[in-house]
């Protein structure tokens, strides 16, 4: 049987991330996701507003203050709360259909918040791997102190690391 985990197939897995993000109508972050399952199922995500709602995932500007300043530098748009996540997106449409998580691995192109790694923990995903580090990286340090595999993007050396993993 062919093992879908194995680091050979990482490739096109980030490919495919790749492909989600733009599906996004986000302009803060266009977020990318997938998850796979140890038979090789494969569910895809992407951020975005609710199904019926107006798809605008950016509705305010806040101010940016630079480093002692008591005046804002400039805006930037802030992410409306009712978005969701990439990873969320995709692990909903798993849960619709029925298809375990138990096991799987995640790729995605934002490490995931504090409140989506609350449920990937509950979901007993066996791996996450991101490119881009989040704001705030509470989440990811919460799930490796769980024993979760969370590592950001690949280098020759975790990669040597991972194949201990998947054999």
């Amino acid at each position: 049987m062919i093992n879908p985990h194995k680091i050979k197939y990482f490739p096109l897995y980030w490919s495919m991330v790749e492909a989600a993000a733009p599906q996004s109508v986000a302009t803060r972050h266009k977020v990318g996701a997938i998850v796979v399952t140890p038979t090789g199922m494969i569910s895809v995500g992407w951020n975005g507003m609710p199904s019926g709602m107006d798809n605008n995932c950016e509705s305010t500007m806040v101010p940016v203050y630079k480093f002692g300043d008591i005046t804002p530098s400039s805006f930037r748009p802030k992410t409306n709360p009712e978005v969701i996540h990439a990873e969320r997106n995709a692990i909903d449409k798993m849960t619709r259909q029925g298809v375990p998580t138990q096991g799987s691995i995640l790729f995605v192109s934002r490490a995931p918040c504090f409140e989506c790694s609350k449920a990937l923990h509950g979901l007993d995903i066996n791996a996450i791997y991101y490119r881009e580090r989040h704001d705030d990286m509470r989440g990811v340090k919460m799930l490796q102190e769980m024993g979760i595999v969370v590592q950001q993007h690949f280098t020759v050396e975790t990669i040597q690391e991972l194949n201990q993993y998947y054999k």
